[in-house]
């Protein structure tokens, strides 16, 4: 998770100052307590951990140090429901009511004036995976960089990201290597050299376990809770590799302000690891050495403009497939563009509230500038007008933040309807005009409880409900919805539109309502033989109790 801090400075300083006043109270303050302990997996207290709160109604965050005894309080709170969690370096940071990480913490209903003690939260210790690196003669190659990275569905694929929590660590003379720091999963070795090789010259390539040329081919690792996993060894293997060098321009023709990034294409390859970066020297120029054959990707993208109050912009892109085989590519040209613009409006039903904004969400990363931040979006203006510039590449139109009771009925463009159709951009004669984006409270809604294989109910678990329609399996689709329980146990499902539906309900799924491998269509296909066929009409609410599937 990222935290942005965003801090205001004012200038001089008054003639008069002004009386002492007291400070307003806090939204989320009030006279409730929460009272606990963070303990190791043996049961003696873990000190000097971090535990955090968050208030789903005030969205509030506080955090808190245990002491010696591992007790921690948060005191003056107001009613809300909390959830609670806890990290700390070495373990494996969890939510209160959690066991595991791919399981769902346990909200805290708090009233006003109430404590509550005994919240208690275990927190195992992280595992390791740890082996040796050899060359294609058996021999130990030292300085080697070895990842371990997990797996995590994005933009209908996966992609291979390193956890920021288990840093990279290299071979010692021996070869030897231990990454740790893991919670339970999943894991892709790899291991790479950092090489400085020039054209014509040979160089290491990345290997990945047990000894695959490509990330496509790895073979996963499981590492369970807490466990040291050894003798994953690689082996590295030498090839030809060549220099990708360049000049990189702006819209106007002058040198960029930004960088270039160079990644094995979306298209072609069905897992894959995030691409170099290489910064642009002043007068544009840029260059990647020791590339091995591939298909790639060449991206610029230009200093993205600040956030402004009406929203976010990408900025200038542009992008450009190569093919390496056995030359330099020494003398390339890409050239940003400021990309098209998106104008319009949208229709409330009923009472109008105007605290949603409009986003622009890729659907081909090859195409599209990857920033690190939130993709292009729009907040509505006063008369809900809206307007979106920048934008680069294949890409569906959502809701997103503000309130989250509205969801979309149609977006109509041209005489098109393009609700859920993916929409080119990149240069100004596809920009758009005039596009109204029809929005209503009036979402079709599933609740309900959960039972298990006994016809007990069941208290800890994910809920997906995707169409029956494959068409509609892609990310940020309304027609797919995760949910997990809420401090009653139960679950709520909202904002869905008319249509036929699977439900199900799973032990432990990774993942967020804003995305995670229930977006994965090899998953939802693995569900439908347990899930519940339903039909929704327009604003129906339905209640039902799917039964537990267990992974």
């Amino acid at each position: 998770m990222i935290a942005r801090i965003v801090g205001a400075f004012v200038a001089g300083a008054l003639a008069v100052q002004p009386q002492p006043t007291a400070p307003p109270p806090r939204p989320d303050a009030g006279t409730g307590s929460l009272r606990g302990r963070v303990l190791r997996a043996d049961g003696r207290p873990l000190p000097r951990a971090t535990v955090q709160i968050l208030g789903a109604e005030h969205h509030a965050t506080r955090s808190a140090t245990s002491d010696d005894s591992g007790r921690f309080e948060f005191a003056a709170l107001a009613r809300d429901q909390y959830t609670l969690s806890a990290r700390k370096p070495g373990f494996v940071q969890l939510e209160f009511g959690q066991r595991r990480p791919d399981e769902h913490g346990q909200p805290i209903a708090l009233a006003e004036g109430e404590t509550r003690d005994r919240i208690d939260i275990v927190l195992p210790r992280n595992g390791a995976i740890s082996g040796r690196v050899t060359d294609e003669n058996g021999d130990a190659v030292e300085g080697v960089t070895v990842r371990v990275l997990r797996s995590i569905y994005v933009a209908d694929r996966r992609l291979l990201l390193e956890l920021p929590f288990a840093q990279a660590r290299q071979t010692n003379d021996l070869g030897r290597y231990r990454v740790y720091g893991l919670p339970p999963g999943q894991y892709v070795v790899a291991a790479a050299v950092g090489l400085r090789a020039g054209a014509g010259e040979y160089g290491y390539t990345a290997a990945f376990f047990p000894g695959a040329a490509t990330a496509a081919d790895a073979q996963f690792v499981p590492v369970a809770m807490s466990e040291d996993v050894s003798g994953i060894d690689l082996t590295v293997g030498r090839v030809r590799t060549v220099r990708v060098r360049g000049v990189a321009r702006n819209s106007t023709g002058q040198p960029l302000i930004g960088g270039v990034m160079l990644g094995l294409r979306f298209d072609k390859y069905i897992v894959a690891i995030p691409p170099a970066s290489a910064s642009l020297a002043a007068d544009g120029q840029f260059e990647f050495a020791a590339v091995a054959p591939g298909d790639y990707v060449l991206q610029a993208v230009g200093r993205r403009p600040p956030q402004s109050r009406d929203g976010w912009d990408d900025g200038e892109f542009a992008w450009q497939y190569l093919t390496v085989r056995d030359r330099s590519l020494t003398d390339l040209t890409i050239a940003t563009s400021k990309g098209s613009t998106l104008r319009g409006r949208v229709l409330f039903d009923g009472d109008a509230r105007h605290d949603v904004s409009i986003s622009a969400f890729p659907t081909d990363f090859d195409r599209s500038p990857n920033t690190g931040g939130p993709p292009a979006f729009a907040r509505l203006r006063g008369d809900a007008t809206f307007e979106l510039a920048g934008l680069h590449g294949p890409r569906r139109l959502t809701l997103s933040g503000g309130s989250q009771d509205w969801s979309i009925t149609s977006i109509h463009a041209n005489g098109l309807d393009i609700t859920d159709a993916v929409v080119p951009f990149g240069s100004s004669d596809q920009s758009l005009a005039d596009v109204e984006v029809t929005v209503t409270t009036h979402g079709a809604e599933v609740a309900g409880t959960v039972i298990d294989g006994r016809g007990q109910r069941v208290d800890n678990y994910s809920v997906i409900v995707f169409a029956t329609d494959r068409a509609r399996w892609y990310r940020n689709s309304r027609f797919m919805r995760f949910a997990t329980p809420q401090s009653e146990g139960s679950f709520r499902v909202t904002r869905l539109p008319p249509g036929e539906y699977f439900v199900a309900a799973i032990d432990r799924m990774d993942g967020t309502d804003g995305g995670g491998e229930w977006q994965d269509p090899a998953v939802l296909e693995s569900l439908i033989p347990h899930a519940t066929r339903i039909v929704l009409a327009e604003a129906q609410q339905l209640t039902l109790s799917p039964r537990l599937v267990v992974r």
